[in-house]
């Protein structure tokens, strides 16, 4: 696995740029206070930490798998009538940014569309508007760009992202140094306090109703645990051979495996069940330690 990195570059200060943060999870998971005691993951929006560029400029760090960089930053623009520049590197394949001013989406630039099946003209750099608004030639930045596709740049993505900021005048020296200066957006103790604890198979096999054989499940059980995915799982009914729906289902779980199986009989085939499906369900470990403590 390659590196993954989200920042927003936030207009305002941190103080100003906290609130925001806290309003954007309240409004979509409420109150952070009232959060439900391990109800959340790591890479929940409240794990975010902050940092000061200038008395007027304060960057935001996401998680590292958060998927809320571009709603979080456009709202974080919005709620503070700011400019936010928001930054990811993506599996050491390829950076991209967006800049937001007043909550709009400006423009946006992507290293290399095609490896997020993304159209190449979706993703070109409006240089006039980063002149606008940072103040900076837009020949330096066109030619920043035509340098790097002609792959004169580095091909370190996240070194390239950096040298992009860095034609924007921003202090990349402050944004990169990543063990310093950087605060949680919540206090350890609250954190501790909503976030789940991660589960092993060693803890699944202190419940109640562990077995190293298979455990056989019912179609509520199925429900009860996976209600949220059944559309996925019925897909999987249908016979390798002849492609005919399977009738007579089974269903298991494998804690050693951490893993959901379906085993099903075809009417046209006949035989004995073939498995259908061996869906591994690390996913949902609470889920399954509260249905083997039932």
């Amino acid at each position: 696995m390659g590196n993954f990195l989200s920042f927003a570059l936030v207009h305002k200060s941190i103080n100003e740029t906290k609130k925001s943060i806290l309003d954007y999870s309240k409004i979509n998971q409420g109150d952070y206070k009232t959060i439900p005691e391990e109800s959340i993951e790591k890479e929940n929006i409240l794990y975010s930490k902050l940092k000061t560029l200038d008395k007027q400029t304060s960057i935001v760090l996401l998680p590292t798998f958060s998927n809320e960089l571009y709603d979080c930053s456009k709202s974080l623009s919005s709620d503070q009538d700011a400019k936010v520049l928001a930054a990811h590197v993506y599996d050491d394949d390829v950076w991209l940014i967006y800049l937001f001013d007043k909550g709009k989406e400006l423009t946006r630039y992507a290293s290399n569309p095609t490896l997020i099946e993304e159209k190449k003209e979706d993703w070109r750099l409006d240089s006039k508007m980063m002149m606008y608004t940072y103040g900076i030639s837009t020949d330096s930045l066109d030619t920043f760009l035509k340098n790097r596709e002609n792959k004169k740049e580095t091909g370190d993505v996240t070194i390239e992202l950096f040298n992009f900021l860095k034609e924007l005048h921003y202090p990349i020296d402050i944004i990169q140094d990543f063990n310093f200066g950087y605060k949680s957006l919540l206090p350890s103790k609250e954190l501790k306090r909503i976030t789940k604890t991660f589960l092993t198979v060693d803890d699944l096999r202190k419940t109640k109703k562990y077995s190293p054989e298979v455990i056989s499940l019912s179609n509520e059980d199925v429900n009860e645990l996976f209600g949220d995915e059944i559309d996925f799982i019925s897909s999987y009914q249908i016979c390798q051979t002849c492609g005919v729906s399977t009738t007579a289902n089974e269903y298991y779980l494998s804690i050693d495996t951490l893993c959901f199986q379906i085993k099903g009989s075809c009417i046209s085939c006949g035989g004995q069940p073939n498995l259908l499906l061996n869906y591994g369900f690390i996913h949902k470990m609470s889920e399954v330690r509260n249905f083997l403590n039932k």
